[in-house]
């Protein structure tokens, strides 16, 4: 039986090469370093990305103009004006003709024009970064280029980090084991997941985005790995080898990755195809950084880091209140926060080595009210 799994397992893993169900993400695009809002989401024509034309252009300083009659936009500056015809691979750049690969387009009313020509005439420089999918004008990768030398397991490889070799642990999954120490937790699933991520990762220059720590207590770096305008995290739940695995304060895609996960498991995609054959993988405990929040049940013993995360509305402050038995902690790491844009917001503060067994209240106070239970054990 136990053969026949690894075949098929085998035979999966060959299938998901050729062919991934994961998605793309949405295109951005970033002027001076800032990412640019747009009204409507660019495309991808014929190799060249297509944005509306009046974020670009105002984006880099210059003014749009609108002729109805004859289907002209103009965005124009001190120095330069540039006329685009919509369907006419012809434009003007102050008077003089150039040919485009793509034309302006009208698309469900909206006027997009392309990016790389428009920022180019206006003097930028323009690089396409494919792992995030943003057209980047006079600005850095948003989250860097870093060569994988090698990939250790599923869910961890190592980087040319500015010429220094660093481990990097994939943020909020974890998949089965296949190199640990102790051979007896090394599991096939783990040589499978394994050899999926080396063939999309080995050799290729990936995008490193943080959360809140940039490290764990091994030293390795933690990140949200970018790479083909997917994040490699959100991949391996979607194909279903790995399970989330969420450390807080580090909770940044928490939400996403447990939907993907739950659609995963209902799909039988990868490893929950054979999870009642116990072929799933049991938790790596060296991945452990934090007590886990379980609910609204924090598990802690003393002396430890407690952390709770939660998802608030964007912006808003929130207050936090741990009630020991001696009153209201002042513990470094309590103090209000505001929730991120995405509306996260947490606490990291050390439960006293003197603190005794028992439970204890936790109040979060905002917009919202929220209680927790801290268990000293």
């Amino acid at each position: 039986m136990r053969i026949n799994i690894r075949m098929l397992l085998l035979l999966l893993l060959a299938i998901l090469m050729l062919s991934s169900t994961a998605f793309a993400e949405p295109i951005k695009v970033y002027v001076e370093n800032k990412q640019i809002e747009m009204p409507v989401a660019p495309i991808i024509e014929d190799g060249r990305t297509l944005v509306p034309v009046r974020a670009i252009f105002e984006s880099m300083g210059a003014t749009v103009g609108w002729d109805g009659e004859t289907r002209t936009v103009t965005g124009q500056t001190e120095d330069k004006i540039i006329k685009l015809i919509i369907g006419d691979k012809t434009a003007l750049v102050n008077n003089q003709k150039v040919e485009l690969d793509v034309p302006a387009q009208i698309i469900d009313g909206s006027t997009l024009v392309p990016a790389r020509f428009v920022a180019e005439s206006l003097g930028a420089e323009v690089d396409w970064d494919n792992n995030t999918r943003s057209v980047l004008v006079n600005s850095d990768y948003p989250y860097g280029k870093y060569k994988v030398t090698r990939v250790v397991d599923g869910d961890t490889f190592i980087v040319d980090f500015n010429g220094k070799e660093e481990r990097v642990r994939l943020i909020g999954v974890d998949t089965p084991e296949s190199v640990h120490p102790d051979a007896s937790k090394n599991v096939i699933e783990g040589e499978t997941a394994s050899e999926y991520t080396k063939s999309i990762l080995e050799n290729k220059e990936v995008g490193l985005e943080f959360d809140v720590q940039e490290r764990d207590h091994y030293g390795r770096l933690l990140a949200y790995v970018w790479i083909g305008g997917q994040m490699f995290n959100k991949t391996l739940l979607q194909e279903g080898y790995a399970q989330v695995a969420t450390y807080p304060p580090n909770v940044k895609y928490v939400g996403e990755f447990t939907e993907i996960q739950r659609v995963a498991r209902e799909n039988n995609k990868g490893f929950w195809a054979y999870e009642n054959d116990n072929a799933a993988q049991e938790p790596a405990e060296e991945v452990k950084q934090e007590p886990v929040q379980s609910g609204n049940v924090l598990n802690v013993k003393a002396g430890e880091n407690a952390s709770v995360a939660i998802k608030g509305t964007p912006n808003v402050e929130y207050a936090i209140t741990v009630y020991y038995s001696s009153g209201p902690s002042k513990a470094k790491g309590l103090e209000p926060k505001k929730a991120d844009a995405n509306g996260n917001v947490s606490w990291t503060w050390t439960v006293g080595t003197r603190t005794k067994i028992g439970e204890y209240k936790i109040v979060i106070t905002g917009d919202k009210t929220l209680e927790y239970k801290l268990i000293v054990n």
